[in-house]
C-alpha cells in the first residue's frame, strides 16, 4: 500500500475539518440561530448556483454545447458567479482557455493531454 504523503494529510484536514465544523455549529445552534428553513435554504442555493456552474458556465460556455435564450443566459451567469469563482470577467476567460485545451488536445497525439498546462496549452508541465 501506497504511503500517504505530508501533502494529502493537509489536503484531507482542509477540506474535512471546515465541513465538520459546519456540521457541530449547526448542531450546537439548533433551534437557537439554525431551523430546517436555513437548512433547506442551504440545500436549495447549493443545487441552483451548482447548476449555475455546471450547466451555465462548463457546458455552456466552455463546451459551447447549447445556444440558451438570453433570459436563461443571463440566469445561468448570475447563479454561476454566485459561486464566486472569481471576477465576473473570467467568465469568459477561463472557458476560452479550456477551449484552447480541448481544440488542442483533439489535435494532439497525447491522450487527454496529460501534462500540459491549462492556460498555455502549449507548454508542458515539468
Amino acid at each position: 500500500m501506497r504511503s500517504i504523503t505530508a501533502s494529502r494529510y493537509i489536503v484531507l484536514v482542509a477540506v474535512v475539518v471546515p465541513f465538520l465544523a459546519t456540521l457541530f455549529a449547526i448542531w450546537l445552534l439548533w433551534e437557537r440561530a439554525v431551523h430546517w428553513s436555513d437548512l433547506i435554504l442551504l440545500a436549495t442555493m447549493y443545487a441552483f448556483i451548482t447548476l449555475g456552474v455546471g450547466v451555465g458556465f462548463h457546458r455552456m460556455l466552455t463546451h459551447r454545447s447549447f445556444q440558451p435564450h438570453p433570459i436563461v443566459k443571463f440566469i445561468l451567469l448570475v447563479l454561476g458567479s454566485m459561486s464566486l469563482e472569481g471576477p465576473a470577467h473570467n467568465v469568459y476567460r477561463i472557458p476560452a482557455a479550456l477551449r484552447e485545451r480541448y481544440d488542442y488536445n483533439k489535435k494532439s497525439a497525447e491522450p487527454g493531454g496529460l501534462g500540459r498546462s491549462l492556460i498555455l496549452p502549449n507548454k508542458t508541465i515539468k
